[in-house]
């Protein structure tokens, strides 16, 4: 096993120091680039990436402010070649391009529900021919998973997991015909292991990465290997400047998400009294890198992007994950799966707290 593991590891350095010196810089100057959840976060700065890079944005999103924000942002960036905008009238769809704002006309959004496929299959007749999809929506939910409504589940499955096989089916068809094109998914560490506060978000980035790397296979098969490519960006621990921005839930932080607000009146007052043993992860990945910023992590895409890198890891430890799974199952789930240990509650002896008590309490943490 050991040495199969040795192979591997001396498998993926070799592909890497050759994919570096035999794949050429690819331009997106000219290219049509198509971004779902672009408003904020690491989908935002890749907008702005490709528009310094010369190409035609067009991002999806459904926050309208947000996307008001980001063409102000455009204005900034100086346009490398004139583009008309196309009308959207369709009912459900709003566009707001860069242009109607005497800015870079080379972007253009639209005000869209993510998680309604009838939407989505309207607007992607109006697109026309797309060069670059890039998934990089993500519908998280500040609440525990108990307390989650059944239409929030679905709602984070259909934008996180949905959303990606739906764009896949309607613009992979025309790149194999062509033999050009671009898929980008991108993801976090929830796609690598299981998160006990948000099980729901965790599924969907299990299910994101599955369908990327079947969408792999399938391009092989059709004889495109190499001439339409895909790239996987799976970054950790990924901080914003904005305090309003929800961070994506990490397996090996809090038991839930939690806004600046609340984090500050939870650390008033309360005694520490739990053990989480998966901080052991959080050490290990943090003596490779601090945390990165969603600009560092955009940057990092189209790197990826240019180069044809096919799977992005930030930090590069992540990729070391897998190797936990060789434990055997008690051990995996000791290291990975939090601990709690009270100092001020007394149990009886062979006595184990309820199922529903155990819900509650990790909910009031």
């Amino acid at each position: 096993m050991i040495f199969l593991l040795f192979i591997s590891f001396i498998g993926w350095v070799l592909w890497s120091l050759y994919s570096l010196l035999s794949y050429r810089r690819v331009s997106v100057a000219g290219k049509t680039v198509v971004i779902t959840g672009g408003s904020v976060g690491i989908g935002k700065h890749l907008a702005l990436h490709f528009l310094r890079l010369g190409a035609t944005v067009h991002v999806w999103d459904d926050n309208k402010e947000k996307l008001s924000q980001l063409s102000k942002e455009a204005l900034l960036i100086p346009s490398p070649r004139p583009t008309k905008s196309a009308n959207c009238d369709t009912e459900g769809l709003t566009e707001t391009s860069a242009n109607e704002l005497e800015g870079n006309d080379c972007l253009k959004t639209v005000v869209v529900d993510l998680s309604n496929r009838f939407h989505l299959h309207r607007l992607v007749k109006q697109v026309g021919t797309v060069h670059i999809v890039v998934n990089a929506a993500l519908n998280v939910s500040s609440k525990a998973f108990l307390d989650h409504a059944d239409n929030a589940i679905e709602r984070i499955l259909h934008v996180n997991a949905l959303c990606p096989l739906i764009l896949a089916r309607a613009f992979l068809p025309a790149m194999l015909e062509r033999r050009d094109g671009y898929f980008v998914t991108i993801t976090d560490a929830n796609g690598l292991l299981g998160n006990a506060s948000q099980p729901d978000f965790a599924a969907s980035q299990w299910a994101a990465v599955g369908a990327h790397e079947s969408i792999q296979m399938l391009i092989r098969e059709n004889g495109c290997c190499g001439k339409v490519r895909t790239t996987l960006l799976c970054p950790y621990n990924v901080v914003s400047s904005q305090p309003t921005l929800l961070r994506t839930p990490s397996p090996f932080s809090s038991s839930r998400v939690m806004n600046t607000a609340d984090a500050a009146n939870t650390a008033e007052g309360q005694s520490v009294n739990t053990i989480r043993r998966s901080r052991i992860l959080g050490y290990f990945l943090s003596i490779f890198r601090r945390p990165v910023t969603p600009e560092e992590a955009a940057e990092a895409c189209v790197w990826a992007i240019t180069h044809g890198v096919e799977r992005l890891y930030i930090p590069y430890s992540l990729l070391f994950l897998t190797l936990f799974r060789f434990l055997p199952v008690p051990w995996f789930m000791w290291v990975i799966s939090p601990s709690t240990q009270s100092t001020n509650v007394e149990t009886s002896k062979g006595n184990c707290p309820s199922e529903s008590d155990s819900s509650r309490s990790s909910s009031e943490k």
